[in-house]
């Protein structure tokens, strides 16, 4: 989650300076929380 975090302070304060892999990053990591998401609702 922190790095979900850090990712979106990137998007709207530091959109200049985004590598390539953070890109790729920004599109995989959602996916991967998704069942953290799921388990948080539950309770």
């Amino acid at each position: 989650m922190k790095r979900l975090v850090f990712l979106r302070d990137l998007i709207a304060h530091e959109y200049y300076r985004i590598k390539e892999e953070e890109l790729k990053e920004m599109v995989e990591l959602p996916k991967q929380t998704k069942p953290f998401v799921e388990k948080a609702k539950k309770i």
